[in-house]
């Protein structure tokens, strides 16, 4: 129930959001682009690189590094922590740059 990502890909789905609920307001049907690349681009992508001959000195160097026994990491442990104070909090705010971002915009692009 958690997800983590970066600030462009959040950026992505944050404005798609406020797309498809301006696009419901005022009673239109909701449409986004479709997409250039699909995750399955992506991944062929990824495994031509991890199959190229480049690679083999970075897979060799990550084998050696974590080869033998897996360290422990002793941390004391505090609690649980709920994310639950600022999650919604976060998104609002991220709604809210990107609305002022775009209002900023379009007064550029007038």
């Amino acid at each position: 129930h958690h997800i983590i990502s970066d600030d462009w890909s959040m950026g992505v789905l944050v404005n798609e959001f406020i797309q498809l609920h301006d696009t419901l307001v005022c009673g239109e049907d909701p449409a986004l682009p479709m997409l250039r690349l699909h995750y399955r681009d992506y991944a062929a992508w990824q495994n031509a690189r991890l199959l190229a001959d480049g690679m083999a000195v970075h897979r060799d160097y990550w084998r050696t590094r974590f080869a033998g026994e897996i360290p422990v990491l002793n941390r004391e442990y505090s609690g649980f922590y709920n994310s639950m104070d600022g999650g919604l909090g976060s998104l609002r705010l991220a709604i809210k740059a990107l609305r002022n971002r775009s209002t900023r915009q379009s007064k550029w692009n007038a």
